[in-house]
């Protein structure tokens, strides 16, 4: 995990090595029949775990059987990989709103944006805005 820290007048993060999460479940070897929902999270890995095929395959049942399915930050790079946001209203911090456009999704700047049974915040200040209205779609 990587911790960011931002200055307050500055537009960029500092970012330096964190902690680590053991992986108790790999992508292989999840069967999203058994889950309500899938949580994108925020951060780095989306950036380096959206290519993975298992996640791809994961991502893609999820939005075709229209489970639930909150993001916040970066993470609108998961489901934009796999062309899952063409049409939907999502958010995701501005920095991030190309990668979101450039995958024909709408992007809207608020604390909380619900789409189907996707449930949006922009950044982990968001997660009191969207969490909420999440746990009404399970």
């Amino acid at each position: 995990m990587v911790l960011n820290k931002i200055k307050p007048i500055w537009s960029i993060t500092k970012e330096w090595e964190g902690y680590s999460i053991d992986v108790c479940l790999p992508f292989s070897q999840v069967d999203p029949q058994e889950y309500l929902s899938i949580y994108f999270s925020c951060g780095r890995p989306p950036k380096y775990i959206r290519k993975d095929k298992d996640l791809v395959n994961i991502k893609k049942y999820f939005f075709n059987h229209n489970k639930s399915i909150p993001t916040v930050f970066h993470a609108v790079e998961i489901p934009a990989y796999t062309d899952c946001v063409r049409g939907r209203l999502m958010e995701t911090v501005p920095k991030c709103q190309f990668d979101l456009e450039g995958c024909e999704g709408i992007f809207v700047n608020e604390p909380c944006v619900i789409d189907g049974d996707m449930a949006l915040g922009r950044t982990y200040h968001d997660h009191g805005n969207y969490m909420g209205a999440w746990i009404q779609t399970l």
